[in-house]
């Protein structure tokens, strides 16, 4: 079992299918825990069908429960392990969430993106056929809808994020446009590098140090 933010994620079995159990969080947290995952039961309401999406059964007693997702997160892969390929299905995976409506707006946590291999544990990737890599987006847990506030913003967010990855492992393939994002960051974009270097990464290196 998993645990996070907005609570944790076990496996389970669903009709012989393997999925994911979403629970929310108990305690004080317990009223905004079910609040974000019925919130979240809407988000894969909006994206039913995309491929490189996982499917939602719904909610049960216990929480969200969604199709497990067959791959390795993208934080496992090293420079130049990842195809231009994937970045280019990547890339329209993403314009076909916006389309639909959504933005995920933590696509900068690379856990949150599986690379699918075909022949690896026979895994098959439904709608590329000809492309040895192909990526999942999971966890819709902190998603916007168009029309809220801040869609616009994280949608620009989840632009950066792809253009990020594409400048990592495959930089000479970068788009003009996605060079311009990368030149020109949003305040979400410069509030979250700060956070990452003044909060998140001394945390981390203190607690390897009390964990030596």
């Amino acid at each position: 079992m998993r645990g996070g933010v907005q609570g944790s994620v076990r496996e389970v079995t669903h009709e012989g299918v393997a999925c994911v159990l979403k629970t929310p969080r108990g305690g004080m947290w317990a009223g905004p825990g079910r609040w974000m995952i019925r919130r979240e039961r809407r988000v894969y309401r909006e994206l039913e069908g995309l491929p490189g999406v996982p499917r939602c059964f719904g909610l049960t007693e216990e929480g969200l429960l969604l199709e497990a997702s067959p791959g390795r997160a993208l934080s496992e892969f090293r420079r130049g392990d990842i195809s231009v390929g994937f970045l280019d299905c990547l890339d329209s995976l993403i314009a076909g969430i916006h389309a639909r409506g959504v933005a995920h707006s933590d696509l900068k946590k690379r856990a949150n993106i599986l690379v699918r291999e075909k022949g690896r544990e026979g895994e098959r990737e439904k709608g590329n056929p000809g492309e040895e890599q192909s990526p999942v987006i999971v966890d819709f847990g902190a998603a916007f809808l168009k029309g809220e506030l801040l869609y616009e913003t994280f949608r620009r967010v989840d632009l950066a994020a792809a253009a990020k990855l594409r400048a990592h492992h495959q930089p000479e393939t970068l788009r003009t446009e996605q060079k311009y994002i990368l030149d020109h960051p949003t305040w979400a974009e410069r509030l979250s590098r700060f956070l990452v270097r003044a909060v998140r990464d001394p945390f981390r290196a203190i607690w390897k140090l009390e964990n030596l």
